[in-house]
């Protein structure tokens, strides 16, 4: 059986294998769902661990996501403009540099 370590999920992956974030899955790369309209909530699995910048950028129908306490780096900008920025807000634990670029 392989094992995968340090599986970043990007833009281009996205387009060919869809919005659902697989549990291998450790990072979300840069703008990797930027102005994804198409997505009205996001399950981010624990074994992720990075969020980068601009990741949910503009995603203005996005109105819930879980943010699991595996994350311990968020990219500026990563919730810019999304949809549920204002709940996100109220997440002690998300910098405020996650919501402007």
């Amino acid at each position: 059986m392989n094992e995968y370590k340090n599986i970043e999920y990007t833009r281009k992956y996205r387009n060919i294998f869809g919005n659902t974030i697989q549990k291998e899955v450790n990072s979300l790369g840069i703008n990797c769902f930027y102005e994804c309209n198409d997505i009205q909530e996001s399950e981010i699995p624990t074994s992720v661990s990075k969020i980068e910048n601009g990741c949910f950028c503009e995603c203005s129908s996005l109105k819930t996501i879980n943010i699991p306490s595996s994350i311990t780096s968020f990219g500026v900008g990563c919730f810019y403009h999304c949809g549920c920025e204002e709940e996100l807000k109220k997440n002690k634990t998300i910098p405020e540099n996650c919501f402007y670029i």
